[in-house]
């Protein structure tokens, strides 16, 4: 076990731990496909949203956690509501 989860167990709320290790993984891979869907570089990305470059490779790799700021910002630019970014619902609302 790496030392760095052992650390979060030991940190974190029992109820964070499922975020850690769910939430986590759903909010990196549905970031990357929509920077990817609007063929947007981590830095063109970064530009747009007000967040570093660093912070959005950390969250793409699924190394860090975005803060409330951060998700908001993100699921404004990218249009989507901010539970589906952090995977609560698996699905987007139609668009008329």
């Amino acid at each position: 076990m790496p030392i760095f989860r052992f650390w979060v167990k030991k940190a974190l709320p029992r109820t964070s731990l499922l975020w850690y290790t769910y939430g986590v993984n759903m909010f990196a891979e549905r970031l990357f496909d929509l920077r990817r869907q609007m063929n947007l570089s981590q830095g063109g990305l970064a530009k747009a949203t007000g967040v570093s470059q660093a912070a959005i490779t950390y969250w793409e790799n699924a190394l860090r956690l975005p803060n409330l700021t951060a998700i908001i910002s993100l699921a404004r630019f990218f249009g989507v509501p901010s539970d589906y970014l952090i995977g609560l619902v698996d699905c987007l609302p139609a668009t008329d």
